[in-house]
């Protein structure tokens, strides 16, 4: 009986020596996915970001830091987007209201204004994060600072236009040039 009753506290050490070292491994894991998410988040060149109904964000990585004009996380924490982060506020009232009934947001270009007061052009794509019962917790969502590709676009929409106009002056002289050779 005595010899038993060693086997059994052996086996049980051995489960817990097993059971252990499973936690460690599993713990290990763990702490890999938790880095690698961090790189990937803390490195992104475009802004990712977690944010509550009321507008608050929970998480946003450096990219958003600096797009929007502040020195850390905690500074853009206490920055509303139902404040004056929206050049518009009725453009955020749409998209969340879009968010509401949609679920997502793809690719929508709005004007954010920075800390200092400048304004940038975004585009950005945001889902409702919603619980088992479909009420939503968060909204998750990237954006990208597209200001120097409309302002590109625009100059290239002035060209374009004096092109066209120089051409119609060009072609209006030759046709005067032909009409007085003729009349000659």
């Amino acid at each position: 009986a005595e010899e038993t009753y060693f086997q059994l506290i052996t086996q049980g050490d051995e489960a817990v020596a097993r059971e252990v070292e499973e936690r460690r491994r599993v713990e290990a894991a763990l702490r890999e996915s938790e880095q690698r998410f961090r790189t990937v988040f803390d490195n992104a060149t475009i802004g990712l970001f977690r944010a509550n109904r009321e507008g608050l964000f929970l998480m946003g990585n450096p990219a958003l830091v600096q797009m929007v004009g502040h020195g850390s996380f905690a500074e853009l924490a206490g920055d509303n987007l139902s404040g004056h982060l929206y050049a518009d506020p009725q453009c955020r009232e749409q998209i969340m209201e879009y968010l509401e009934h949609v679920g997502m947001v793809s690719e929508a270009e709005v004007v954010w204004r920075r800390r200092d007061g400048t304004m940038i052009t975004v585009q950005q794509s945001i889902k409702a994060i919603r619980d088992e019962a479909g009420n939503i917790l968060h909204f998750e969502g990237c954006v990208e600072d597209v200001t120097a590709r409309k302002i590109a676009e625009a100059e290239l929409q002035r060209l374009h236009r004096e092109l066209v106009d120089a051409s119609r002056a060009a072609g209006m002289a030759e046709v005067a040039t032909g009409v007085l050779h003729n009349v000659g």
